[in-house]
């Protein structure tokens, strides 16, 4: 609720309060001796046109406050996926085969929750800005998003790296050349470089045997899924 509605409930007490001193008036009107139909006549006419426009106004306003209200419970729960949400993936990738979880997810951790307690913070202010609630939930909301799609795409490449130095082990013995890029593909996983080491392994698997990384890579993805 924003000081624009608090206003305008004050101006509903306001005008209340108007009619009231009309009818009041009006009482008044009646217990003369000489009573001016005219007159009370107009001021009913007028206590029921306004009290007409003050419910058409309140309505409006109870149905803007209702609104209000489903967005901020929408917000909530947003927040409460988001929170589960984030947890879920940490969880995947601590039990991952990474040698360790990267430095940006951890980073990109801390600013979810960052924004996360700054959101809930925001549900206790009295009066709530819906409208900058929502817009802060959103951003968060799109932080989230981004950290589970980098999240898969590593666990991926991970995976998909891993599997590729697995499959070339058979070769090792006898294919100096392999064992040596299969090396370097071990050196680039140990250090994070899950992408640069799948790349490695590749190329050294396609000369050996052409079409075995689009095998293992559909296999990977297929397990993932």
């Amino acid at each position: 609720i924003n000081e624009s509605d608090v206003q305008s409930v004050r101006q509903f007490e306001n005008e209340i309060q108007n009619l009231i001193s009309v009818y009041d008036e009006i009482l008044s009107e009646m217990a003369k001796s000489s009573v001016r139909y005219s007159e009370v006549q107009d001021n009913l006419k007028y206590i029921e046109d306004h009290v007409e426009v003050i419910n058409t106004k309140q309505e409006k306003l109870q149905n803007h406050l209702v609104s209000l209200r489903e967005d901020e419970a929408e917000a909530e729960e947003h927040i409460l996926r988001v929170q589960s949400k984030k947890e879920e993936i940490y969880r995947r990738l601590l039990a991952s085969n990474l040698t360790s979880v990267p430095e940006r997810f951890i980073i990109l951790k801390n600013e979810i929750d960052y924004e996360v307690r700054d959101v809930n913070k925001r549900f206790s202010e009295r009066p709530i800005n819906v409208q900058q609630l929502k817009d802060k939930v959103n951003k968060v909301v799109l932080q989230m998003n981004k950290f589970e799609d980098e999240a898969n795409d590593v666990l991926i490449n991970a995976v998909y790296a891993e599997r590729l130095i697995q499959y070339g082990n058979r070769y090792r013995k006898d294919n100096h050349d392999l064992d040596k890029s299969l090396n370097e593909a071990e050196r680039l996983f140990k250090n994070n470089r899950y992408k640069r080491s799948s790349e490695i392994s590749e190329q050294a698997l396609e000369q050996l045997e052409p079409g075995i990384a689009q095998h293992i890579e559909r296999e990977v993805l297929e397990q993932q899924s």
